[in-house]
């Protein structure tokens, strides 16, 4: 453990600002959701991320107020004697931290609330990797693709999409190989129902989904809702096509990534009924003389309908479910959706788990064989508070509805194989005339 002053002087180095809290006297205190102090004049870790996403909200914040630049910000927060009051959860924290316990691969979390609060955010390894972009992998199909799509009413809980490639590439040895590649390395050359493609985490389905919906409407769905930064596909696809940024839109491969913090806010929206907050650390900021200066005002945007929003929420259940990639992760005593989301170099390793009062987003990199995300989400909530909302709210007017899995239509007399389907209330399928 450093001084506080010793990591406000380095954290000033690193951003150039000259002088530092010791040298002027002054000193910043943070303090977490129940009032204890999260970080002092006289200790504190200065590999907590919390802090430094906390700290750099918070000169934003002085930017903005007081029409200053960066290092005038930044140089009043340090040396003025303010006081923050931060959404720092240490229950939460501790949770995150005792479930990644000894192990030394790269590892990045962030829990939030389902209003964007950020309870936790914590790194394992070398670099503060909860605060660095990572490619999301899978982890992005429902954002990306399948929650547009639906919004736009290109797909619903039936819609069948076909396993297989895309088109070829030219491989390493020169050859033309299929693409994409499925995460068992095969095809059905069938339709698929779309409940199978989220569970099963298929690529074809979500490059030929992506093409239906167009890269353009998923990038500004992306960018316009969270504000993500995807000006590298945008430019990309302006210059040489659509086909050139379909990987990075469908399976995840962007190029300035997403962080734990912004894939735990985005996916918050599968259980509010649609509706985001960006992801936030500060609630107040109060000057030397005690005045409060800044209060928090939550704005909510509604970015898909409420009953995009809980059908998705169903479909995401599926990959928790019993033959889903996220099998491995449990809520002990609460409902729980999430989605998996793997790099094919073991570098990016993901699990979003969503219940109806967390968001938790986990990023590992190498050091083990196959994603253990979903088995680290497991450890952190078994360690969580106990859940006081245990179930999620369908919101918007959805029916739920009996399928025949072989039509994809309402179940008839004399159909065989049955499934339960979920849909907006103007796109219930019609009755089986197929038995």
């Amino acid at each position: 453990m450093r001084s506080y002053i010793a990591f406000l002087c380095v954290l000033a180095l690193l951003l150039g600002v000259t002088g530092c809290a010791g040298e002027s006297g002054g000193s910043l205190t943070v303090y977490d959701a129940s009032g204890g102090v999260l970080a002092t004049a006289n200790a504190v870790d200065d590999t907590n991320g919390f802090l430094r996403y906390t700290i750099d909200e918070a000169i934003g914040v002085l930017i903005e107020r007081y029409d200053l630049t960066r290092e005038e910000a930044e140089k009043r927060l340090f040396s003025g004697g303010y006081a923050i009051d931060s959404t720092a959860d240490p229950t939460v924290m501790a949770a995150v931290e005792a479930a990644y316990g000894d192990q030394t691969m790269p590892f990045g979390c962030a829990v939030t609330d389902l209003s964007g609060k950020v309870l936790a955010v914590y790194s394992g390894g070398k670099e503060d990797f909860a605060l660095l972009g990572h490619s999301p992998h899978s982890s992005i199909k429902p954002l990306s693709v399948y929650a547009p799509a639906m919004d736009e009413g290109l797909l619903d809980w039936s819609s069948t999409i076909e396993d297989k490639p895309y088109k070829k590439l030219k491989g390493e040895k020169g050859d033309l190989v299929d693409w994409p590649v499925n995460p068992t390395d095969q095809y059905t050359y069938q339709p698929v129902l779309l409940y199978d493609c989220l569970q099963q985490s298929l690529n074809t389905t979500a490059v030929h989904s992506l093409k239906t919906l167009g890269t353009e409407k998923a990038l500004s769905f992306l960018q316009q809702s969270f504000g993500w930064d995807v000006s590298f596909e945008q430019e990309k696809q302006e210059k040489q096509g659509e086909e050139e940024i379909l990987g990075n839109v469908a399976l995840g491969t962007l190029y300035k990534g997403v962080t734990p913090i912004q894939l735990a806010g985005a996916y918050q929206i599968f259980g509010t009924g649609g509706r985001y907050e960006a992801p936030h650390a500060v609630i107040a900021i109060r000057d030397a003389e005690g005045k409060t200066v800044y209060t928090y005002q939550s704005e909510k945007t509604q970015v898909i309908r409420e009953d995009t929003a809980s059908i998705m929420n169903r479909l995401l259940k599926g990959v928790v479910s019993v033959g889903g990639t996220g099998v491995a992760a449990k809520a002990k005593g609460t409902e729980l959706i999430g989605k998996t989301g793997t790099g094919t170099d073991d570098t990016d390793n993901w699990f979003v788990g969503v219940t109806p009062e967390y968001s938790c987003a986990i990023w590992h990199g190498e050091g083990n064989e196959d994603n253990i995300a979903a088995e680290l989400f497991t450890k952190i909530f078994e360690q969580m508070p106990t859940p006081t909302k245990k179930t999620f709210a369908m919101r918007g007017s959805v029916k739920k509805v009996v399928l025949c899995t072989e039509s994809g239509l309402q179940v008839s007399a004399d159909c065989g194989n049955i499934k339960i389907g979920y849909y907006a209330a103007n796109r219930v399928p019609a009755i089986c005339d197929k038995h």
